[in-house]
């Protein structure tokens, strides 16, 4: 799947990941080759911006959006290793210590009640949820009362930790998975589960006006 990427240095690449920002300026994304390209036009035409330097190309790319300030683009790789942009895409720098050597699926930022200013949570396959206060550079795991099943690895394998979202002008987390939904809210030390759907929570989004709608979206695996 994904979209040609014309305009750019391997015209017959796909861009498997792609990220709207709100701001309309540019569309992210990754050609398989690890080459960024961003698109100023809708899509109909897309240039390379950057290239991470690494020797394992980056496959994964998470636009998070800022209150103030330009969103941060993050592209990682299979391995764990993480790059971040201030400036929608045309240069990276390394980030990440910290991360497990496993891939990133999901990220999400939000306001920390607690400690205040902003907290960045991100999911991996198989080592849980790992959360950083110092927009990427570090990160550290936060995974108490978390479970998963042996079951995401037999046949075709899933990933344990699929979505993460953080709920506007709160800072309580939910986080999706193979053993459904969990919410942390703000100053706990332990995640708890949240009925929902039945089966494996594959993705989980917010509505940009949460705070009048009160509007989430959760799909799973087998129900939708």
């Amino acid at each position: 799947g994904g979209v040609s990427a014309q305009n750019a240095d391997a015209p017959r690449d796909k861009v498997p990941e792609a990220r709207v920002l709100t701001d309309g300026e540019r569309i992210p994304g990754i050609v398989h080759k690890g080459a960024v390209v961003a698109s100023a036009y809708d899509g109909a035409t897309w240039e390379v911006t950057a290239r991470p330097d690494s020797t394992v190309a980056p496959r994964s790319l998470d636009v998070v959006e800022r209150s103030s300030g330009p969103p941060l683009v993050f592209v990682t790789t299979e391995t764990g290793e993480m790059w971040r942009s201030t400036d929608r895409g045309e240069s990276f720098v390394p980030v990440g210590a910290g991360l497990p050597d496993d891939p990133v699926r999901a990220m999400s930022l939000g306001p920390d009640p607690v400690e205040g200013g902003d907290v960045i949570w991100a999911t991996t396959d198989r080592n849980f949820v790992h959360h950083s206060h110092d927009l990427g550079d570090t990160w550290e795991p936060f995974s108490e009362g978390l479970t998963t099943d042996d079951q995401s690895t037999q046949g075709r394998v899933q990933a344990d930790w699929r979505a993460v979202a953080v709920l506007p002008n709160s800072g309580r987390v939910l986080l999706g998975g193979f053993d459904g939904m969990f919410l942390l809210d703000p100053g706990d030390d332990d995640w708890r589960v949240v009925e929902t759907l039945d089966g494996y929570l594959a993705g989980l989004a917010v509505s940009p006006v949460y705070a009048y709608d009160g509007t989430l979206i959760v799909m799973s695996y087998s129900s939708g």
